[in-house]
């Protein structure tokens, strides 16, 4: 059987007394709620209707000015918050880094971040981020390390850079082997230096393998 086409829209009103400012208020809050009830097509009928039906209203004109001004306003406020609703959400663009000019990851006195980083043989791009905050912290003794100084270390050991505060923020959560408090102050912690010094390279991973 075909369905009945009738429906049913029960809409109730209430008494504002007051001031202009204060119905006025009253009034935008009504419209606004009226807005988010309806899709702006539908808000722009009532609004005929309303225009069709002003002659026959008995406010004064001072008072229908007040409730044409508050609708108008509901009206744009809930036509802007469909229109934002229904763009898409922008992506949010991913990070750029820059190379540390001044960062010397083949000291004279001390071993190359590159040697460092193949005799840990890290096997995956989180620890390769322990093993390049390790060198940094521990080998250059350097203090405020940044992105940018990972970013370094990644690029001198040719692995892809990751998205830097993601990884430290996960490695963080899930290991505990950094401390991401600060991202230009990026830390190791006790269990990262553990893990670097105790754990790497794996047990039957020679260093010339």
């Amino acid at each position: 059987m075909p369905k009945d086409d009738k429906a049913r829209v029960r809409v109730f009103f209430g008494e504002i007394e007051g001031d202009n400012d204060s119905i006025k208020e009253g009034l935008k809050s009504i419209a606004i709620a009226v807005g988010r009830t309806f899709a702006p097509n539908e808000i722009r009928v009532i609004k005929q209707l309303r225009n069709a039906e002003r002659d026959d209203n008995n406010t004064d004109a001072g008072d229908e000015q007040l409730v044409g001004d508050v609708l108008s306003e509901g009206d744009e406020l809930a036509a802007s918050g469909s229109e934002s609703r229904s763009r898409p959400s922008k992506s949010k663009k991913p990070p750029t880094y820059k190379t540390v000019g001044d960062l010397n990851l083949l000291p004279d006195d001390k071993q190359s971040l590159e040697a460092f980083f193949n005799e840990k043989k890290p096997k995956a791009q989180n620890e390769e981020f322990v093993v390049i905050l390790f060198y940094l912290t521990h080998v250059l003794g350097l203090t405020g390390i940044t992105p940018n100084h990972i970013y370094t270390g990644f690029n001198e050991v040719k692995r892809p850079v990751p998205h830097i505060q993601k990884m430290a923020s996960t490695i963080s959560a899930r290991k505990g082997y950094v401390d991401a408090t600060d991202f230009n102050d990026l830390k190791l912690t006790t269990p990262g230096e553990n893990f670097v010094k105790h754990k790497l390279p794996r047990s039957g991973a020679s260093a010339d393998e």
